[in-house]
């Protein structure tokens, strides 16, 4: 009989092994994989805020991102309604950047926008000829 019960003990204590070796590697290989951050910290969603357009008219601007690891995707709307792709768009750390080109009677202008990311608040400033900061709430 006490070979039985030192069989079964050794199997319970194999198989505890073996579940923390598995899930210690499943949170090395999520970790190296770049694991979605957490809600409070992703960017992924709507973001609005107001700038002041020309004529002194407020414009809502609706930023739509994605975020996969570092990379951002999305679009950014405003002037005119029209949606721009973002380009080069990135984050690390709370911190973003993207580009967005737009074209107005025949001239193409860039637009570089950078941000931080903290509290669910977007804060940041844009620059084409002029920069502007704003903040922005998820939606």
């Amino acid at each position: 009989m006490r070979t039985g019960a030192n069989t079964a003990l050794a199997l319970m204590v194999a198989l505890a092994v073996a579940t923390a070796l598995t899930s210690s590697r499943l949170r090395a290989e999520e970790k190296a994989a770049g694991s979605p951050a957490p809600a409070d910290q992703s960017a992924t969603g709507d973001w609005k805020w107001t700038v002041q357009g020309f004529g002194g008219n407020d414009v809502e601007v609706v930023l739509k991102l994605k975020q996969d690891g570092e990379k951002l995707t999305g679009t950014i709307s405003g002037f005119g309604g029209q949606e721009s792709e973002i380009k080069d768009g990135t984050i690390k750390d709370g911190k973003m950047s993207f580009k967005t080109v737009r074209e107005f009677g025949g001239t193409k202008s860039t637009t570089t926008y950078t941000a931080t990311l903290a509290d669910g608040v977007l804060k940041g400033k844009s620059e084409t000829v002029w920069t502007r900061d704003f903040e922005a709430k998820r939606q």
